[in-house]
């Protein structure tokens, strides 16, 4: 019994909003059949805010891919010994994972 029952509303509003997805959750083993949508009969879809963007422009999809190339690049410069900060202070901040 998974989780997303607790948040009926949550998946009517992606649904309604991405599309259908009985087939990958088939595929994957989550679901048998399509017989889960039953439990979303009468719901009434949330369409409020996402805590992540619904969808991500060009530049968002490259800071998300890069931040795992600056990760590395510190990871390598601290093994050298030397000061990452200053390799990419070129780098805005807000790109360098801060688990790093």
């Amino acid at each position: 019994m998974g989780r997303w029952r607790d948040h009926r509303s949550r998946v009517a509003g992606q649904l309604d909003l991405h599309g259908p997805i009985t087939e990958d959750l088939v595929t994957f083993g989550y679901e048998d059949d399509d017989s889960w949508r039953q439990e979303l009969e009468g719901v009434t879809p949330y369409r409020g805010r996402s805590h992540h963007s619904e969808y991500f422009s060009r530049t968002d999809l490259w800071v998300r891919r890069s931040m795992g190339y600056v990760g590395a690049l510190i990871v390598l410069a601290r093994r050298m010994g030397v000061e990452p900060m200053r390799l990419v202070d070129w780098i805005p901040r807000r790109w360098i994972p801060s688990q790093i």
